[in-house]
């Protein structure tokens, strides 16, 4: 049970995971007078706004990672409980009746794996992709990634790509992502229309990471595949490839999704004005299964490098040695 009282309320947040079967949350706000407190609930232009009433039980419920709010109470006392939805069971669905989207599917997995592209932006030469990456629309915690517990459209999207994918003699692996990006960007507040170099005044931070900001064009970004779930044998494993943008399906949108950390760079004479933002999104990556060996070890051989150069720092500390020896 929570209660709001006066001038009371809860600054945009997800919800934890207190269960590993946890999905959504449940809230029932009881019938009580009260002005504001109202539950917004959604990020940029998909927000709902939920409203409590003096009379009726209000009930509503949420995907976990779903962005939320409580505005502040005006009046009166607003007074919720709220529940864990737990799952029991799975929602991994095998798309028997999307017959003609699963051979469409498998005829533009072909053509993708089939059609050479640069190697990278600054060579000439050419070669098949090794993989194609498929960004979900939901946010999951490392703890909280299961095939059986995908989320909404995100269950429906895996179970097609995943029977398109065995018809094309692919693998399907679960990924979490790690994604940057670079952006030409300047803070709304600090924005002058009648010039390029406005002044900030003598009390003002040259650089925040606050914002809100303004965002012009993207001028870098890379993603990176860090940990992944086997979609045959449910093995999870930790991994570092690169991908390229030849091996993105789609752009990943991230207007429903708050960066976990931003950093604002001001105008320094030759470059600057310039937002970083990181990103954790989850991602389907497909690849043929005769190349599957090779993509693996690279991406162990990735995991081993950064260890092996993680210890080299610490001197390679055996265990029981003296750091002072």
């Amino acid at each position: 049970m929570l209660v709001y009282e006066r001038r009371q309320f809860f600054l945009p947040h997800q919800d934890s995971e207190k269960h590993d079967g946890m999905v959504a949350t449940l809230v029932v706000v009881l019938p009580h007078r009260h002005t504001g407190g109202e539950l917004v609930i959604g990020a940029g232009k998909e927000k709902v706004e939920v409203r409590g009433d003096e009379r009726k039980l209000v009930f509503v419920a949420f995907y976990a990672d779903t962005h939320h709010e409580v505005k502040q109470v005006r009046t009166g006392t607003r007074i919720c409980l709220t529940f864990n939805l737990v799952l029991e069971g799975g929602t991994r669905l095998r798309a028997a009746n999307s017959q003609g989207a699963i051979d469409e599917i498998e005829g533009h997995l072909r053509e993708h794996f089939a059609a050479p592209v640069p190697r990278n932006a600054y060579s000439r030469e050419v070669a098949a992709p090794d993989r194609l990456v498929f960004f979900l629309a939901h946010e999951y915690t490392e703890r909280g990634l299961d095939w059986d517990r995908l989320k909404g459209q995100d269950a429906v999207v895996a179970g097609l790509l995943g029977d398109a994918a065995q018809r094309a003699g692919c693998r399907t692996m679960l990924a979490l992502t790690e994604v940057h990006e670079t952006w030409d960007a300047y803070p709304e507040r600090e924005y002058d229309h009648r010039s390029w170099y406005h002044e900030l005044e003598d009390d003002e931070e040259e650089d925040s990471d606050e914002g809100p900001y303004a965002l012009n064009d993207l001028i870098d970004g890379e993603t990176r595949l860090v940990h992944w779930i086997d979609g045959e044998t449910g093995v999870a494993e930790d991994i570092e490839l690169d991908v390229s943008d030849s091996e993105v399906c789609k752009a990943p949108d991230h207007e429903m999704h708050e960066p976990y950390e931003q950093s604002y760079e001001g105008y320094m004479g030759n470059w600057g004005n310039t937002l970083d933002r990181w990103y954790r999104r989850v991602a389907l990556v497909i690849f043929p299964a005769e190349r599957e060996f090779a993509i693996r070890t690279e991406g162990l051989d990735a995991v081993g490098a950064r260890s092996d150069h993680r210890a080299g720092r610490t001197g390679g500390l055996r265990r029981g040695q003296d750091p002072g020896a």
